[in-house]
């Protein structure tokens, strides 16, 4: 018997006596990008970043950390979107071009590969230079 199939027996025995089956989340998921944080970089420029670490955005989301992703994509990689905070078709096809032309999986899913290839938006006053986390 297949492991699917004895896995389903299994399900099916354990409903059957009143206990639940939980499923795992993968080990690499990451949990939501639900706040930003500023860093400032070696030369003192501040940036404005997605957190917690390990963590994603895609489409749907809104909040603080979608606007730092939008202002970088803006500043960085010239995409004429809104940077209002809500993950929508517009800001998705934006992050799709970052990705390509950083070398990054490009599925438009913001998540620790593409924070780490993906250039941001450090300020010094209004006057921004882009370059990658931590290499400033």
């Amino acid at each position: 018997m297949g492991t699917k199939a004895v896995g389903s027996i299994a399900a099916v025995l354990l409903i059957g006596t009143g206990l639940s089956v939980v499923t795992a989340a993968p080990a690499n998921a990451a949990g939501t990008c639900d706040y930003s944080y500023r860093s400032e970089d070696s030369r003192n420029r501040v940036g404005t970043f997605p957190g917690p670490s390990n963590c994603s955005l895609r489409q749907g989301n809104s909040n603080d950390a979608v606007k730092a992703r939008q202002i970088t994509l803006w500043k960085c990689y010239g995409q004429n979107i809104s940077r209002d905070g809500d993950f929508g078709p517009n800001t998705k096809s934006a992050l799709i071009h970052a990705q390509r032309e950083a070398g990054a999986g490009a599925d438009g899913v913001f998540g620790p590969e593409t924070f780490s290839k993906l250039k941001w938006a450090f300020f010094e006053g209004t006057e921004a230079s882009c370059h990658r986390y931590g290499h400033g």
